[in-house]
């Protein structure tokens, strides 16, 4: 994460985005981050021009442990965030739909 995140996000102030507090912020996270990373994560959830702003803890002992837990995590959120939505998470066609597109492309 960088100082461009916040420019990203609609900035704060008068410079915010009228649309940002419509919007959700995922930060991933894990126990070997760098302290200066996690300062600006924390700064970044308490300044974000939106209430729903989160970071997402990884578990494990090395980072690629982290990283595979993270995977696992978002992936069961976006089934989750789909079915509250009313949404078929196990529905393909847009996969099915792009593979034939770039096979025809390749």
């Amino acid at each position: 994460m960088n100082h461009n995140e916040s420019v990203a996000w609609g900035g704060v102030g008068d410079d915010q985005d009228p649309s940002a507090p419509d919007q959700a912020l995922l930060l991933l996270s894990w126990d070997g981050i760098h302290p200066r990373v996690r300062h600006r994560m924390d700064w970044f959830v308490s300044n974000c021009p939106t209430e729903l702003a989160w970071k997402i803890h990884g578990d494990g002992e090395t980072l690629l442990e982290c990283l595979l837990h993270l995977c696992i995590m978002t992936d069961w959120l976006s089934i989750a965030l789909a079915l509250l939505h009313g949404k078929d998470p196990s529905a393909i066609d847009p996969i099915i739909s792009l593979k034939e597109y770039l096979s025809q492309i390749d």
